[in-house]
C-alpha cells in the first residue's frame, strides 16, 4: 500500500572494495544460513570469502550460503556447481548440490504498523541472467550426503560468470562417517 514505510536498515560501507572486485563487478561473502540479509546489506570485511564451508554426516541435507554485492551491473551471469571429491578420490556428485536463489520479499513488520522489510526469503531455482548494480544476492546451496559417502574433506568450487569474467569460489564439505539420530 501506498502509506507503507520500507524499513529495511541503509548500511554504511566499512571498507573499500579491492581492485579484483571492483574488475569482477562484485564481492562475495557469506553469512550463516540463519542470518536475516536483504538487497542492501553489505558485507563486512570478515565475511568476505573465496571459499565456503559446511560439515555433515551421512544421509544429512547441510545448507551454505553465499552472498553477492554487486559494484556494477552484471549481464551474462551465471553460476554453477561442481561435483566435489575427496583427497582418495570419492566423488559427492553435483546432482547432490541443489543451488537456489533467494528472491527477495517485503514482509510486514511486527513493531511498525505500516512497515515493511525486504528480506531475502524464497529459494528459487531459477537463476537471473542479469544483477542490479549496489544489491546484494543471496545463493543457497544445500548439499546432501548419502549413506553410502565416504568420510573426508570434500572439495570443488562454485564458478560464477559475468561481463566476461568468470571467477570460481571454493567448496569444502567436511563429511563424517556417522549418521544422526531421528531424535
Amino acid at each position: 500500500p501506498a502509506d507503507w514505510v520500507d524499513l529495511t536498515e541503509v548500511e554504511t560501507w566499512s571498507f573499500e572494495a579491492d581492485s579484483e572486485a571492483k574488475r569482477n563487478g562484485y564481492l562475495t561473502f557469506s553469512r550463516h544460513y540463519m542470518t536475516d540479509t536483504t538487497p542492501e546489506s553489505l558485507p563486512l570485511e570478515h565475511e568476505l570469502c573465496n571459499e565456503i564451508k559446511a560439515f555433515a554426516s551421512l544421509d544429512e541435507y547441510e545448507p551454505m550460503t553465499l552472498l553477492l554485492r554487486t559494484l556494477q551491473p552484471l549481464q551474462d551471469f551465471q553460476i554453477e556447481v561442481s561435483d566435489l571429491q575427496n583427497d582418495t578420490g570419492d566423488i559427492l556428485d553435483k546432482k547432490n548440490l541443489d543451488l537456489r536463489y533467494a528472491l527477495a520479499l517485503p514482509f510486514k513488520s511486527s513493531a511498525h504498523n505500516n512497515g515493511y522489510t525486504n528480506r531475502h526469503e524464497i529459494l528459487v531455482s531459477k537463476i537471473p541472467e542479469s544483477l542490479a548494480a549496489e544489491k546484494t544476492y543471496l545463493f543457497w546451496l544445500t548439499a546432501y550426503v548419502p549413506l553410502d559417502c565416504k568420510e573426508g574433506i570434500y572439495k570443488g568450487k562454485i564458478s560464477i560468470a559475468a561481463n566476461g569474467n568468470k571467477n570460481d569460489i571454493a567448496i569444502l564439505l567436511r563429511v563424517f562417517p556417522i549418521e544422526l539420530q531421528a531424535n
